[in-house]
């Protein structure tokens, strides 16, 4: 800035003197008002100070946006929706610029593994499960067992088994089984004998519990003369078949065979000494029954 002064005498007399200019920011702006600025010049001249003032208007600076921030966070439910604000502020004079208004979904259940608890006596389970979001969301149900009974059998024991069915498809069919009666073991019936021939026989034995458990093992066979065959009647040999099952019992059946008679077969003598030689072998046949020829002398 300069300053002049024109003299009074002559107008045509000017001078242009130099001046200080100092300047103060007498109002900040602000991010939506104008802030003001102050220029003042001086001059000394004779002695004596010149002041001029000028003013400036600053614009308003304008709004700074921060980082959005999360506000009024609802959080959803396993039923309900949820909701939350994104509101962002000025940084400088903390000023509401935007919100906007989000929504979330509900969660839905998320029910956990069911339990189940047996009566004391296994007439009923209560099968429960519980949400992991809320558990005061609980989904229970309560049923009656179905018995079914297996009787033993020959080598297995009997039991029973407790069943219980859900209607709800959350929860699957549960069993108990518990023991009962003891395997009552076979109850043998005689033996049947099948022969083949005299040499071979084989022994089956029937449960008389249960018509298909059967047991068959080959027998010993052994025989005897039970009764001598002589010259007029026919001898008995009695052959043995004899079984013993797995569990130690045995079981015996014969058969018998005929020996035929073996009749006399006749021989004469002669000689001077026939009658010596007849009564010698006569002798030793009787004492071991090995003859069965009948010595004549003539």
């Amino acid at each position: 800035a300069t300053a002049t002064r024109t003299c009074k005498n002559d107008p045509a007399h000017v001078e242009t003197l130099s001046v200080t200019v100092t300047a103060e920011i007498t109002k900040q702006a602000a991010c939506e008002t104008t802030g003001g600025r102050t220029y003042t010049a001086t001059v000394t001249v004779d002695g004596k100070t010149y002041t001029s003032v000028k003013e400036e208007t600053l614009p308003a600076t304008g709004h700074t946006p921060g980082e959005a921030v999360r506000e009024n966070d609802v959080p959803p439910t396993c039923t309900e929706a949820g909701h939350y604000d994104l509101v962002v502020y000025c940084t400088a004079c903390h000023h509401e610029l935007s919100r906007e208004t989000f929504t979330c979904e509900p969660l839905g259940h998320d029910y956990g593994e069911p339990t189940y608890a047996w009566a004391n006596d296994l007439s009923e389970v209560i099968a429960k499960t519980v949400c992991s979001h809320d558990s005061n969301h609980i989904i229970s149900e309560r049923v009656k067992t179905k018995q079914t009974t297996v009787p033993p059998t020959c080598t297995e024991a009997g039991y029973t088994i407790y069943t219980a069915n859900f209607m709800n498809e959350v929860f699957t069919t549960q069993t108990r089984r518990v023991e009962g009666e003891p395997a009552t073991g076979h109850n043998w019936g005689t033996a049947a004998f099948a022969w083949d021939g005299f040499s071979a026989a084989k022994a089956t034995r029937v449960c008389l519990n249960d018509k298909d458990h059967t047991e068959t093992v080959d027998c010993v066979i052994t025989n005897e003369v039970t009764t001598e065959a002589t010259a007029k009647e026919d001898g008995i040999r009695t052959y043995t078949a004899t079984a013993e099952f797995q569990d130690g019992m045995k079981a015996t059946d014969t058969k018998t065979e005929t020996i035929p008679a073996w009749g006399w077969e006749w021989t004469r003598l002669a000689g001077a000494d026939r009658y010596a030689t007849m009564a010698a072998v006569s002798q030793a046949a009787y004492a071991d029954h090995s003859c069965r020829t009948l010595i004549v002398a003539a």
